[in-house]
């Protein structure tokens, strides 16, 4: 088990490491533990061994793939459903404050969202000759047939004897991104996950940031990326970025192609603080009897994602639990229960019911607000899924690996790390403080004799939020904010925080809940 003692020594080396710009090696060493599904597979804490070390991008993650810790039950989770699943509400179309990533994006489905998107493009990728490939192997072409916006996208690709694609672009005189959030558009084929990464040059190779996300799918969707920072290198000064490079390696498959596609590189005002979310998945009752306790004394709120199923089991969390949860501020969300399964090996027609159920489930026991919002199970998303989930709900979490840039571009692809990775988390909570981002930690043991995190880690990490200025926040607080700004959301640092949607806190299933991937 993860305590107090260990988030402290974290906290005192990639705190000081962060403030003098240059994490490379300890911003993610230490962040990638195995932890076994109990009774069911060993699954990997998603938190990826892949990558802590990649300043210059060799792709060695070993593909940990999203599965999480599932507490035993392997139950297909549609038909048990606690029973007033089936009136979801009118979910359907939910509209999803997204950019349009659905499959008929084709054709520019994305063009009328680029309007309401924050901030400006700094490439529409109109015009791809502006970049070009860093190793010739690589290509870079105009891609016409499957187009997020504008008639042109860029479609990148790489042989397999290639471990990484990448391309660049140049900017003679300067790019001033000082203050400001990067974004991109994405679409990946030929596998389930993906790793990108956008690299700052400023001014050159020995000064840079590297800004990264984990895809954990859909793959063959467009999808926008908030890009968190990853890896710092040298002294950078982002008011003159002279190259941008752009990365795509594999994750988890290691053969085949390298092919993905982008467009619109995208970058907004960050707002004038970083924030965090503290996400608790899987319905434990030490979630009520831990967790909940220490939050209320730092006057702060978090999220449980819940399934129903679960609900009242021994060990596990009660609707009055819940109840009480949302009473004080926390945001109660929906977790299907899909057993050891991803949620994109059942048929669609049983995804739908799955996600239908267990958002109904909470709308109809009065955590409405917490029912717009999702946290995908053991993380893997198919296409079918991706779609679905931006039908029913409004947005939605699943592993990524970094904090995420702000404002926000897409609420249905917000990532997560894990909270217990001691090292990790002090250094997103140090990122998102020096960067203004949004780092989301996600919890599942607390207070277990063998694993997760003691009352005293929590106690530190919320000590810790404070003493970074960060404004903690529900998922709510994010989606209600317009365009995630978190403009007088919930409290600062660990102090004051809002009673945001007082819908509830979860629970989820058996499982105990989404290890990231």
């Amino acid at each position: 088990m993860t305590d107090r003692r260990s988030f402290l020594a974290a906290a005192g080396t990639t705190g000081a490491l962060s403030l003098a710009g240059c994490l490379s090696d300890d911003i993610l060493g230490g962040n990638g533990n195995d932890t076994e599904d109990e009774g069911e597979e060993a699954t990997e804490n998603g938190t990826d061994e892949d990558q802590r070390n990649e300043t210059s991008g060799t792709g060695d993650q070993e593909g940990t793939e999203t599965e999480e810790n599932e507490a035993g039950d392997d139950e297909r989770g549609e038909n048990n459903q606690s029973g007033d699943d089936d009136q979801t509400s009118d979910d359907e179309g939910n509209e999803s404050n997204q950019t349009g990533n659905d499959e008929d994006e084709g054709e520019g489905g994305a063009d009328d969202e680029l309007a309401d998107l924050p901030g400006e493009s700094v490439d529409d990728f109109e015009d791809v000759d502006a970049w070009s490939p860093i190793v010739g192997d690589d290509a870079i072409e105009a891609e016409t047939e499957e187009v997020y916006a504008g008639s042109s996208s860029a479609r990148i690709t790489a042989p397999e004897s290639e471990e990484e694609a990448t391309v660049f672009r140049t900017f003679t005189d300067g790019l001033d991104l000082s203050g400001q959030g990067l974004s991109l558009a994405i679409r990946y084929t030929g596998r389930e996950q993906f790793d990108l990464t956008v690299q700052l040059l400023a001014s050159d190779t020995r000064n840079r940031i590297d800004l990264r996300r984990v895809l954990t799918g859909a793959a063959d969707r467009w999808q926008r990326v908030d890009l968190g920072v990853d890896v710092i290198e040298g002294d950078p000064d982002l008011a003159d970025v002279r190259e941008i490079r752009i990365v795509g390696r594999r994750r988890g498959d290691e053969g085949g192609e390298i092919e993905f596609a982008v467009d619109d590189l995208r970058r907004a005002d960050s707002p004038d603080q970083g924030a965090v979310m503290l996400l608790f998945d899987g319905g434990l009752e030490s979630h009520f009897t831990t967790a909940f306790e220490v939050l209320e004394e730092f006057d702060v709120q978090g999220v449980e994602a819940v399934t129903p199923e679960a609900l009242g089991n021994e060990g596990r969390l009660t609707i009055e639990n819940l109840e009480e949860m949302s009473e004080a501020g926390w945001d109660v969300i929906s977790r299907p229960r899909t057993g050891s399964q991803f949620l994109g090996e059942y048929t669609p027609e049983q995804q739908e019911g799955l996600i239908r159920r267990s958002k109904g489930f909470l709308e109809n026991r009065g955590f409405e607000d917490g029912a717009r919002h999702f946290l995908t199970p053991r993380n893997l998303l198919s296409p079918e899924s991706h779609d679905l989930i931006r039908e029913y709900h409004e947005q939605a979490f699943r592993f990524g690996g970094e904090p995420n840039s702000l404002p926000i571009t897409d609420h249905h692809n917000l990532g997560f790390l894990s909270g217990d990775e001691e090292n990790a988390a002090a250094t997103n909570l140090d990122q998102a403080a020096a960067y203004n981002q949004l780092a989301i930690l996600h919890f599942v043991y607390v207070d277990d004799a063998d694993e997760g995190v003691d009352r005293g880690y929590i106690e530190d990490v919320l000590e810790y939020i404070d003493d970074q200025d960060l404004q903690v926040v529900t998922a709510s607080d994010l989606l209600d904010s317009g365009q995630g700004q978190l403009t007088g959301g919930s409290g600062n640092g660990g102090n004051e925080s809002t009673n945001e949607t007082g819908d509830g806190t979860n629970e989820s299933d058996n499982e105990t809940g989404g290890n990231e991937s």
